[in-house]
C-alpha cells in the first residue's frame, strides 16, 4: 500500500469536510464528532506508521541500486522513510508540538457589534422614515466617517495598522447603521475606542441633519399659520376651503416635527454570545495529516541532498 498517495488522498477528503463546514455555521456542529473522530485516525494512524518505521531495518543503499535508474516504486519511497526515519519522526513530532502550542496560546475571536439609529420622523400612518437615505449614510460613513475615525484612532494609539477587522454595513429594512470587529477580549477596549469615534462623527451630523430639519418644518408652520390667520379674516367666497387646506397643513407640519426623532447609539462594542474564529479540532483534523506530509518531504529532500552530495563526491 502506497502510504504516502493515501496521506494524500485523506488531506484531500478532510479539506472537502471543511470547505463544506465553514459554508454553513450549523453543520460545524452536526460534524463535531466527525471531526474528533477524523482527529483520532489521524493521530492513531500517523503513530502507527512511525512506530513500524522506526523498528524497521533497512540495510545500507548500494552504488548500484542509487544508479539503476530513474523509475521510484511506492518500495523504493517506503525505503527512503525507513532510512531517514529519525528525520521524519523528528519533522513530525516538532511540527505537531508547534500546532499544539499555537492552538494552546490562541486566544479566541469574538465579533464586537456597535449600532447606530439613524435620524428619522413618522409619519400620519405611524411608521419611521428616515431624513436622509440609509444608502447616503452608509457611503458617507464608509468613505467620510471611518476613513477620520481609523486615521484619528491609529495617531493616539501609536499604530501603523488596525490590529482588528472592521465593517460598516447598513441592515436591510431597518434604520440602523452596525460597525462590526473581529477581535479578541483584551482589544475589547481598543474596538469599543475605534467604534466610538465613528458613531460620534455619524451623530454629530445626524443631529445638525435634525436641527435644519426642524428649523426648516418650523418656518414653513409659521408661514402656514400667518396664512391661516389671514384666511380668517377674509371674506371672500373661498375663505373656507383656504381655511381648511391651511389647516391641514399646520397639523401636518406640528407632526413633523413633534414626530421628530433625532436617532443616537443603541449599543457600544456588544459582544457576540459565541466564538467566530475557526474551530480548533477543525484545525487539528487538518494540521495532523499536513504536518505528516511535510515531514515526509523533509525525509525525501533529506535522502535526495544526501544521494546529490555522494555522486558529487565521487565524481
Amino acid at each position: 500500500m502506497n502510504v504516502y498517495n493515501w496521506l494524500l488522498d485523506y488531506k484531500i477528503c478532510i479539506v472537502r469536510i471543511s470547505q463544506v463546514c465553514v459554508n454553513s455555521g450549523a453543520e460545524i456542529r452536526v460534524l463535531g464528532g466527525v471531526f474528533r473522530y477524523s482527529m483520532a485516525v489521524a493521530c492513531l494512524m500517523s503513530l502507527t506508521i512511525a512506530f513500524g518505521v522506526y523498528t524497521m531495518k533497512v540495510p545500507a543503499p548500494s552504488h548500484s541500486s542509487l544508479e539503476r535508474g530513474d523509475d521510484i516504486s511506492p518500495v523504493d519511497l517506503m525505503v527512503i522513510l525507513v532510512r531517514r526515519r529519525r528525520v521524519v519522526m523528528a519533522v513530525f513530532v516538532g511540527m505537531l508540538i508547534v500546532l499544539l502550542l499555537f492552538l494552546f496560546f490562541k486566544k479566541p475571536v469574538y465579533q464586537y457589534t456597535s449600532s447606530y439609529e439613524m435620524a428619522g420622523y413618522v409619519n400620519q400612518s405611524g411608521e419611521l422614515l428616515s431624513l436622509e437615505s440609509p444608502n447616503s449614510v452608509l457611503a458617507k460613513a464608509k468613505n467620510i466617517y471611518l476613513m477620520e475615525g481609523v486615521r484619528r484612532f491609529l495617531e493616539n494609539q501609536g499604530l501603523k495598522k488596525l490590529p482588528f477587522t472592521l465593517t460598516v454595513y447598513n441592515p436591510k429594512d431597518t434604520l440602523l447603521l452596525n460597525v462590526e470587529s473581529k477581535a479578541t477580549a483584551d482589544q475589547k477596549g481598543l474596538v469599543s475606542g475605534l467604534h466610538d469615534l465613528i458613531l460620534n462623527r455619524l451623530g454629530e451630523d445626524q443631529k445638525r441633519l435634525v436641527g435644519k430639519y426642524r428649523k426648516t418644518l418650523s418656518q414653513q408652520l409659521e408661514d402656514v399659520e400667518k396664512a391661516l390667520a389671514a384666511a380668517q379674516k377674509s371674506e371672500s367666497q373661498n375663505a373656507n376651503e383656504l381655511v381648511a387646506d391651511y389647516f391641514t397643513r399646520a397639523s401636518e407640519l406640528r407632526s413633523k416635527i413633534e414626530g421628530l426623532e433625532e436617532g443616537g447609539v443603541n449599543q457600544i462594542a456588544f459582544r457576540s454570545l459565541e466564538k467566530v474564529d475557526t474551530s480548533r479540532f477543525l484545525m487539528i483534523a487538518l494540521g495532523v495529516p499536513f504536518v505528516a506530509i511535510l515531514a515526509m518531504l523533509i525525509g525525501f529532500l533529506t535522502e535526495f541532498s544526501a544521494v546529490v552530495k555522494r555522486r558529487l563526491d565521487n565524481q
